[in-house]
């Protein structure tokens, strides 16, 4: 669509030629990836730098996204996990454990109910919770997903609650082994 676009631009201007070729390039690469990557790049580096995506994604990944940080978890019994988002596939990497969401376009559902679950009352959660057959929730505290969802969740939200020292009646703590830097807990179904 773009590209036809830029010819119907281009014709119209009556460009022929060098002058049209030049200008249909010019076009082109100025609406392209290469464009936008270029856009990002001086974007991000006018921000500070602990704003930067690369440093956040750097910090995020050390603090909770390497492969000893999930020995608890892979320690527990096989279940489905509901984890920030991001850690998704690190939980299919590192564990026998199923994920609820993960970072790709194809999995709406996924991403929609646990932005649902981490945002929604406990009682919300807790639907989807038990519609989705959900056997832990993990969540890694300085992860950029945990701060999003309780800005989210009008600090009713069970992201919220834990982190304020409340308890949630049907998440059990797990106690932790190894890193200790993804808290874990396990569904109590009993209570759902």
């Amino acid at each position: 669509g773009l590209a036809a676009f830029v010819v119907l631009v281009v014709s119209r201007l009556n460009l022929a030629g060098v002058r049209g070729a030049v200008a249909t390039v010019a076009a082109l690469f100025a609406a392209s990836n290469a464009s936008f990557a270029v856009a990002a790049t001086a974007i991000q580096t006018s921000q500070p730098a602990d704003r930067q995506f690369d440093a956040v994604q750097e910090s995020w990944h050390d603090a909770c996204l390497a492969p000893e940080d999930f020995a608890a978890l892979a320690a527990l019994s096989k279940g489905r996990v509901l984890s920030l988002v991001d850690q998704g596939p690190y939980i299919l990497i590192y564990t026998h454990h199923s994920a609820v969401g993960g970072p790709y376009h194809r999995d709406a559902d996924g991403i929609l109910d646990t932005y649902a679950a981490f945002t929604g009352t406990p009682a919300q959660s807790a639907a989807v919770v038990k519609r989705r057959g959900i056997d832990y929730v993990a969540f890694c505290r300085p992860a950029p997903d945990f701060a999003y969802y309780r800005a989210h969740d009008h600090g009713s939200g069970i992201l919220s609650l834990l982190a304020s020292g409340k308890r949630v009646a049907w998440l059990e703590p797990v106690a932790a082994k190894g890193s200790g830097k993804i808290e874990i807990y396990r569904v109590r179904k009993d209570a759902l």
